[in-house]
């Protein structure tokens, strides 16, 4: 869900442009650097990628595992690490699935090696002509469009005219040729243009490494994916220890690997048990998780956690960070943000400055329920409410109330659930319930009465399921009778019921 603010005669005095128009870390990636928030886990998490141990970064949908891969990238990037960040999926089968990650992990590390060779042109001398020629020949057999326009955009310094240029010249060879030879050419410029810009060239008669024997140059320049993905899973690893040497030979201490929304893959992202397969080939391969100098670092949801477990991933290598927040440290990270986004920053604009009543932070914090997504997303809820003016210095009471009441009606509580099922156990209509009875604790003979239950299996069935979807929790205080006591567990939802809404 994304929530666009009407924003335009509503600002914030002291600010130089809404601080809450993007909550998605993909959206603000520039920025991002800026007003990031390191929690107090984050310096471990790079200490230990930089030495080669592999982690999980666990968290809820919001809690800002992208923002953490991300930042975590750029921090690599600067202390002598190669990071490879992963986030396409496509056309990954399900299971039996390992080699095709592996092909990925190529991929990334052979343009990553590639850009690096033509932004610092000395490194090249540091590689001998066989190191050379592996590169370009993998800049051949693994190459793609989105990779290729990847490295043309990220590398610095690349010269517009020279590349357009060099396009030219190539054109121009080629023109004379058929149609079809063109379209293939087309895509051959690319190579060529990547394989010149790092300053690398094939040369087939140099053999250097044995998954190169019995290919001909022409097969790896019209080699598919699906032909590198039939390989033995052995030869594919064999390639990431070699280029993890040449990455070692150019200054790289290790290679890092961050996959992430790994757990967004379509078809597949709301059942955990379909996510645990789709990654659980990887995650047991121990040849590629002992590789020396090389770690993954991985995205997760929370809820997946329990299903590796159970399929028997080894925890011992990938241990968890999870990234839950403390109310503190979201008020922090609004802080900075706010910071960030001031004119003046001597006198920055606050969340203690917006919400000066210390009742509505507390509120506010509480409903955002440790996500920063949702704090951002719910404070541009309630900035819309706000009375039309341009000089907004703390919130009033009616846009706090009002802005709350929009946010939680209008959340996307389908996005918090780890699978969907059929209508008649549609989570809004378990929600709707909740709200119905108007109560945020309750007892099985409560909830039998109220929607006139006459059989306590059935009510306790009904109460299992809302168990299931975190809707209620067991209470650790039992009800009046002695039996069973149940709460209410998402703050958004008890939110409503003691303010009276009886439906979303």
């Amino acid at each position: 869900m994304k929530h666009v603010s009407n924003l335009h005669m509503k600002t914030i005095k002291n600010i130089k442009r809404n601080p809450f128009a993007q909550y998605s870390a993909e959206e603000e990636l520039d920025a991002l650097k800026e007003y990031y928030y390191e929690q107090q886990y984050y310096q471990e998490l790079v200490d230990l990628a930089k030495e080669g141990v592999s982690r999980f970064v666990l968290g809820q949908r919001g809690q800002g595992k992208s923002a953490t891969i991300y930042h975590l990238f750029d921090d690599l990037q600067r202390n002598k690490i190669l990071p490879v960040l992963i986030t396409r999926y496509d056309n990954i089968p399900e299971n039996n699935n390992e080699n095709y990650f592996l092909y990925s992990i190529i991929q990334g590390i052979t343009f990553g090696i590639a850009k690096e060779l033509y932004v610092n042109k000395k490194l090249r001398s540091k590689l001998n002509k066989s190191q050379k020629t592996e590169i370009a020949i993998l800049i051949e057999a693994f190459y793609d469009q989105q990779h290729a326009d990847e490295f043309l955009r990220c590398s610095k310094g690349i010269a517009t005219k020279r590349r357009k240029n060099a396009l030219k010249r190539i054109w121009n060879v080629f023109l004379k040729k058929p149609v079809n030879s063109l379209i293939s050419a087309g895509v051959q410029v690319s190579v060529q243009l990547i394989q010149s810009y790092a300053g690398v060239t094939p040369d087939f008669s140099i053999v250097g490494h044995e998954y190169f024997e019995g290919f001909k140059i022409e097969e790896f320049q019209n080699v598919s994916r699906e032909k590198l993905v039939s390989w033995p899973t052995e030869r594919l690893i064999k390639i990431i220890h070699n280029m993890q040497a040449i990455a070692e030979k150019l200054g790289h201490e290790s290679i890092v690997i961050l996959f992430d929304k790994i757990d967004e893959v379509k078809d597949i992202s709301t059942d955990i048990n379909k996510v645990a397969e789709f990654i659980f080939d990887l995650l047991s391969d121990t040849d590629l998780l002992y590789t020396n100098k090389l770690s993954i670092v991985m995205s997760l949801w929370s809820e997946i956690k329990k299903a590796l477990n159970q399929k028997g991933v080894r925890f011992d290598k990938f241990k968890e960070i999870d990234i839950r927040w403390r109310n503190e440290e979201l008020a922090a990270l609004i802080n900075k943000r706010l910071t960030y986004f001031s004119i003046d920053k001597s006198n920055s604009v606050s969340f203690q400055s917006l919400l000066p009543n210390k009742d509505d932070q507390t509120k506010i914090l509480k409903i955002a329920d440790g996500s920063p997504r949702s704090l951002i997303t719910l404070l541009s809820y309630i900035i819309n409410e706000e009375s039309e003016t341009n000089d907004i210095v703390s919130f009033s009471s009616s846009a706090i109330y009002n802005g709350c009441l929009a946010y939680c009606k209008k959340f996307d509580y389908y996005s918090q659930q780890p699978v969907r099922t059929g209508k008649n156990s549609d989570i809004i209509n378990w929600i709707n319930r909740l709200l119905r009875m108007k109560l945020t604790s309750f007892s099985i003979r409560q909830y039998s009465d109220f929607f006139k239950v006459s059989n306590l299996k059935t009510a306790q069935r009904h109460i299992n399921d809302l168990i299931k979807y975190n809707l209620v929790k067991d209470s650790l205080y039992p009800a009046s009778d002695g039996t069973t006591l149940y709460e209410v567990v998402d703050p958004r939802i008890n939110y409503l019921i003691v303010n009276g809404i009886v439906d979303l």
